[in-house]
């Protein structure tokens, strides 16, 4: 076997204009995080997600006991959101407020300014780790109108930055979601096919069409070495935990990899970063600029772009036990929660040096 291979890029010196992406094939700016922060994180945790790692690589940013959160699902669920937040930004004056948001809430650019009296000189952040809409699209104007008060707007495509920044979103930017530390290590478990599709599939969106297409063919190709976990799926299994998708992804000989969108640079499901973490052979459905997330195909993935392409690379396999081990080795490296701490620093440093 040969050694691990962490695939280096260089590192992009500089942003342009305001807006904070990477440049093509380039590793993000990163600064080593100084700890003497206070944060208030308006996060979002789910039943299947609530995210221990990356509240723990928020409050190593801070000094002791300088991390306070709000849910704001469960602040939204008591009708309460909009006080929550402004109360808490008071009761623990934050100097860096992380707004983890995917939709439209009670946050609004008055919820914003009321932070700000709350605790001044705050630096405000928000960050969609998602992707669905176009900028100008009116399911985004919500985040339109709080990039207009905010001190940055982050989003997972570096595409997009540059389109928010001409609808008058103030520092644009890109951070890519991490891998929870769960995902690299765990025990494989029976009963789990040699092909694993971990994703969901709503009716109401036709993106997710591509999807249905694909699992589709993959059943009537596969049969019984083929089984989709999610929801939304006629024939698939439950929504998973997230201990739960790392048994599965740990046991199978592979999984693929598809994002909702295959057109964007960089921009990818998390789910790819998790199969990657667990050592299985990832095929990865091509997008633009893959490489500067350190995918190089045949030594840490193996890429697709037609379902009869992707079943050639599953029957084939070269080098599975290399692919495996690289895999790993780039998401130790580059894509853990605490890897993007830095690189969310970096940003902050340069939205602070610019005011």
């Amino acid at each position: 076997m040969n050694p691990m291979i962490v695939i280096s890029r260089p590192v992009s010196q500089a942003w342009r204009d305001g807006v904070y992406v990477p440049d093509p094939g380039c590793t993000p700016p990163a600064i080593r995080p100084r700890g003497d922060e206070r944060v208030l994180h308006v996060a979002l945790k789910t039943a299947f997600e609530s995210q221990p790692q990356l509240t723990e690589a928020l409050a190593s940013l801070c000094v002791p006991g300088g991390y306070d959160e709000v849910n704001w699902l469960e602040a939204e669920a008591r009708r309460n959101l909009e006080v929550e937040v402004v109360e808490a930004a008071a009761r623990h004056q934050p100097t860096l407020i992380v707004i983890q948001t995917q939709r439209r809430t009670a946050i609004t650019r008055a919820t914003i300014y009321a932070m700000r009296e709350a605790s001044p000189g705050v630096t405000i952040v928000q960050w969609d780790g998602d992707q669905h809409h176009e900028p100008r699209d009116l399911e985004r104007r919500w985040f339109v109108e709080l990039g207009e008060v905010c001190d940055a707007s982050l989003v997972v495509n570096t595409k997009h930055p540059a389109e928010y920044a001409a609808l008058g979103v103030r520092h644009p930017g890109y951070l890519q979601i991490g891998v929870n530390a769960v995902y690299q290590r765990h025990a494989p478990i029976a009963g789990v096919p040699e092909v694993v599709f971990l994703a969901s599939a709503y009716e109401h969106l036709p993106a997710y069409e591509r999807r249905r297409d694909l699992v589709a063919h993959l059943h009537r190709a596969l049969g019984p070495r083929f089984q989709v976990y999610g929801s939304g799926w006629r024939h698939g299994r439950p929504t998973l935990r997230q201990d739960e998708e790392a048994a599965v992804l740990s046991s199978a000989q592979c999984a693929i990899s598809m994002s909702i969108r295959n057109d964007l640079p960089r921009y990818t499901s998390d789910r790819l970063f998790r199969a990657l973490a667990c050592g299985a052979v990832t095929l990865v459905e091509r997008f633009p600029d893959m490489e500067g997330l350190g995918l190089v195909e045949g030594q840490n993935c193996l890429g697709w772009s037609s379902v009869d392409e992707l079943l050639t690379q599953f029957v084939a396999k070269p080098r599975a036990n290399d692919i495996r081990a690289n895999a790993r080795a780039l998401i130790v490296e580059h894509h853990t929660w605490a890897a993007r701490m830095p690189e969310l620093m970096a940003i902050v440093e340069a939205v602070r040096g610019s005011r």
